[in-house]
């Protein structure tokens, strides 16, 4: 994957085949972050933090849904993959980006969430035990990806 062309509102970028079916497979998992696994402040009282619970979870439940809805416009009829004979090109504006670096986030995040927060040197066992890779390799494809699209807007 590298980045074609830039303006400050389009984003080109040229994919291998592969490297579009993996993305569009790993955008089908989201969401996968708990709306509910951020913790609030310890120093709130309990109606404070059942309410701001509630209001959290709303809120990320919504911003969620807008997500999944940019997602499924992005990537539905109209799609943003231009192909030639070896290359697809992703073309994106700078909003539609970063949509998808959200939701790429998110569901790095909430598998790294929901293999139990493991650290770096729990993560290399696991991929060395070769017991559940999935999740693995779906953290390792959102990784990818966000790393080009990070480098494409200079963070």
């Amino acid at each position: 994957m590298k980045l074609l062309n830039k303006t400050d509102d389009k984003f080109v970028f040229e994919l291998d085949f592969k490297e579009k079916e993996l993305l569009v497979e790993v955008l089908k998992l989201y969401p996968v972050l708990d709306p509910a696994y951020q913790k609030l402040s310890d120093s709130l009282d309990e109606e404070e933090i059942s309410l701001s619970c509630k209001i959290l979870k709303e809120d990320l439940l919504e911003h969620q849904e807008k997500n999944r809805q940019m997602v499924d416009e992005i990537f539905g009829e109209g799609s943003p993959f231009k192909r030639d004979a070896l290359h697809c090109n992703l073309e994106l504006g700078a909003e539609q980006l970063e949509c998808l670096l959200q939701v790429l986030n998110d569901i790095r995040v909430g598998t790294w969430r929901n293999l139990d927060s493991p650290g770096y040197d729990e993560l290399e066992k696991l991929r060395l035990e070769k017991s559940d890779v999935v999740p693995l390799v779906v953290m390792d494809v959102c990784e990818y990806f966000e790393y080009h699209f990070l480098d494409a807007i200079g963070l």
